[in-house]
């Protein structure tokens, strides 16, 4: 569930600083597309790393960078929220599993498409070791 809604009707001590973000990235990307691509087609793809906010469950982020997202900030194509914890232990293997959600917008598959694959290969990083350090 989100953070209750204060009197500006936004959602106290996460939803502005989760629009800065959002706000950078959005002038970021539309930066690059002019840059590099000009009137082509690309898509503008943020990669969201949800590290610090272990209580909060990526899909209450996803909820929030959707609504953010259909409002305003129309560089940003797709959002994919990976954290390195899920809420359940998996009992197989008796630790946390990653998790990644992508936010999209539904009309658009190749976005949709791109981002699924990212997040599923973030989750296969990550459950294969992601960067352990090795001594020798």
């Amino acid at each position: 569930q989100l953070p209750d809604i204060n009197r500006e009707k936004r959602h106290d001590n996460f939803e502005e600083p989760l629009r800065r973000i959002l706000k950078k990235a959005n002038k970021q990307l539309k930066e690059t597309r002019s840059y590099y691509w000009g009137d082509n087609r690309s898509i503008g793809i943020l990669l969201l790393a949800q590290v610090g906010l272990s209580m909060l469950s990526p899909e209450i982020t996803a909820q929030l960078v959707r609504r953010i997202l259909n409002m305003e900030f129309h560089s940003i194509d797709g959002v994919i929220i990976c954290t390195p914890y899920v809420s359940l232990i998996d009992p197989t293997t008796i630790r946390r599993n990653a998790e990644c959600v992508s936010v999209t917008k539904e009309t658009d598959l190749a976005a949709k498409n791109i981002c699924i694959d990212i997040a599923n290969k973030w989750v296969d990083f990550y459950e294969n070791g992601g960067h352990e350090f090795k001594n020798g």
